[in-house]
């Protein structure tokens, strides 16, 4: 799956959103509930803009709940196109998105998402042999080379 650089940012903000969000979330419940709590004369009664930070405060926990879905299908959907990856390594990151999501897809997005992929030379990737080594014993050269006889412990 190419994705261009904007489309790129995009995912990344998908991506670390839900991080981010966790101790804004909790800044924002203790400020509310300590700033209604603590505001003298009130004889108990809340804060009117409370309901109205508690509203703002749903309607963004709601997208953020949603995002993070979001977010795991489309990495769950790249792991499986993805076409640098082993099949071994698609199961392993499929069972990270769902078991240690908030973890996985950041490291997911950074090492297979964000990261442009290695240039490969020729055909089945492999560097070229060394000077010093002999094509015909070479595995890469398709010839057979029988192995030595074992040794006789007798």
């Amino acid at each position: 799956m190419k994705l261009t650089k904007k489309q790129k940012i995009l995912v990344g903000i998908g991506t670390f959103w839900p991080i981010l969000y966790i101790p804004i979330f909790m800044i924002f419940i203790f400020a509310m509930i300590f700033g209604s709590a603590l505001e003298p004369g009130r004889g108990g009664d809340l804060n009117p803009l409370f309901g109205v930070g508690f509203g703002v405060l749903f309607l963004v926990h709601m997208f953020t709940v949603l995002l993070s879905l979001g977010m795991t299908v489309f990495h769950v959907i790249h792991a499986v196109k993805n076409e640098r990856l082993e099949s071994n390594m698609r199961i392993v990151w499929i069972v990270l998105f769902f078991f240690a999501g908030i973890i996985a897809e950041p490291i997911y997005y950074y090492l297979e998402v964000w990261k442009d992929p290695p240039e490969m030379s020729g055909p089945n990737h492999l560097p070229p042999p060394p000077a010093s080594v002999d094509h015909a014993q070479d595995f890469r050269a398709g010839t057979y080379v029988p192995p030595n006889e074992p040794p006789d412990w007798r």
